[in-house]
Order: C-alpha cells, then structure tokens, then sequence
C-alpha cells in the first residue's frame, strides 16, 4: 500500500462510446496522486483500442478479463491497485474535479473514518447539475442505512483498501444491487464520512446497465434482503424487514415473475405471523 495513493477502478463491458469521459474526469483531479486501473470486462467493441499506443492514456493500467461481469471486474481492479484508498467508478459515470481533493480531506479531518462519499449529482438538458438524492447519513450508520435500504452508488464512495480484508470482496452471485451489498458491508463495520457537495455525475443511456434489466433488479434487491434479513430484524424491526420485502413483491409482480412473487408473499405471511 502506499500512502496517499488514491486507486480508481474503472470496470467497463463495451462502452467504448463513453468511457473516455469517466477517464478524463479522472485525469483532470485536482488531487494528482491517482492510479487509474480500467478493468475491460471481455469487451467486443475494441474498447481495447482505446489503450493502444495512445500516449493521452499512456498512464493508465489497461487489464483485460474474460467476460464475468461487473463484480469480477471489480474484484479484478482491487486485486491489481496499491493505493491506500479506492474508489470503483462507473464507466458511464464521471466525477467532478474536486471530488478526490474533498474526499482527502475529509479522511485527513478524522482518522477514525474509512470510508467517504459524497452527493450523486444529475445533468439537466442545459448542462446543470441537480441532486439525484438528498443523502445525508454519516458516521456510524448501519442501523440507519438497512432502514434506509441504501446509502450511494457505488461510483461515488471510497474507501480505505485495507478494509476489504474485513468486509470481503465484491460479491460476485448478485445480479444486482451490489452497491448496496458493498455499502451495507462498510457500514456495519467502518464509521463513514460524508461531503455535503455533489462529487460526481451519475450517467444515463449508455447502455449495458444492470438498471436496464426489471427481472434482474427485482431478483438482485430480492436475494439482497435475504442475505440481510437477520441484521434487519435485529438492528431495525420486522416492520423494516416488511417494507423492502413489500417492494421486492411489488418489483415481481411488475415483472410477472409469479413463482419469485409467491416466494415473497409467503416469506411475509410468514413475518407478520410472527413464525421468523
């Protein structure tokens, strides 16, 4: 690990069309002790040739993995990073110049935190920006993040590497909402920090995003809330527990995915009956 290194992984799947954009907002950081990691993820539309003998891209480590999906590659890029932080974004994503200075800063203004992120912001037709979310939680959290049901996207929260070897790697069997997975993790175990300004701009439309799959989210959000519903229970009460299970029912029921729907409707009988 060195010092003050600040690590992003950038794991793509045939978004050449967009990803130098990620990259550059990366490149022009005002906090100039990066390493940048592109994890191509079996990409078929030559994402490759972006890389070579391109000396404006010269700096970055291009790594190649078989087709796996976007938790390997994840996994792939924290294997490959020496920084004492990291940070996995989006390669439709961009982040704001500041953004890696302010998170510096705030793990440098208190010690005990290993774990930074700051406001998800959104593009308006004029080019503007506008909150996504009003997020708010800092500290230590985990009790109010499960209630919540999320924290932020995974783009726009870093972390201390050497926490990974406590929380584990990626999870790579979810279809979906592993940024929560990943976020639900650190906040059970790492007090967070939070910048109260938008550090990064989530991006729409490039294609070949897990949000463009109904019956993935609902299975993702769905296995999310069993792999967490001790902690539920526990930290928050069976009426959390209720209302996420109600919406992944919902999120079914949408789908016509009647065998996952009855699945649910059963396991909250079941809650409500009080036979956990």
């Amino acid at each position: 690990m060195e010092k003050d290194l600040f690590s992003v992984v950038i794991p793509t799947y045939n978004r050449r069309h967009v990803i130098s954009r990620a990259i550059n907002s990366v490149l022009s950081q005002s906090y100039r002790n990066i390493e940048l990691i592109v994890v191509d993820d079996g990409s078929e539309d030559d994402t490759r040739g972006l890389f070579i003998d391109n000396k404006e891209f010269e700096s970055i480590l291009y790594h190649y993995v078989n087709h796996g999906g976007a938790q390997k590659a994840r996994n792939a890029g924290l294997n490959l990073a020496h920084g004492e932080y990291v940070l996995f974004l989006d390669s439709d994503d961009e982040l704001l110049p500041t953004c890696i200075d302010m998170m510096v800063n705030e793990y440098n203004s208190d010690h005990s935190i290993d774990s930074v992120y700051g406001l998800t912001g959104l593009k308006n037709a004029d080019g503007s920006l506008r909150l996504a979310r009003n997020d708010f939680l800092k500290g230590n959290v985990y009790k109010e993040v499960l209630e919540q049901g999320y924290l932020t996207s995974s783009s726009f929260i870093s972390m201390r590497r050497s926490i990974f070897k406590e929380i584990g790697d990626w999870d790579e069997l979810l279809p979906s909402s592993q940024d929560d997975d990943i976020c639900f993790r650190i906040a059970k175990k790492f007090k967070i920090g939070f910048v109260d300004k938008i550090v990064g701009v989530y991006g729409v439309g490039a294609g070949n995003q897990i949000g463009g799959s109904g019956k993935r989210v609902a299975i993702g959000w769905w296995m999310l809330w069993k792999k967490y519903e001790k902690d539920v229970i526990s930290y928050c009460g069976n009426e959390i527990l209720i209302k996420h299970l109600e919406e992944c029912a919902s999120r079914f029921k949408v789908e016509k995915m009647d065998v996952e729907y009855n699945e649910v409707v059963n396991r909250l009988n079941s809650i409500r009956g009080g036979l956990i």
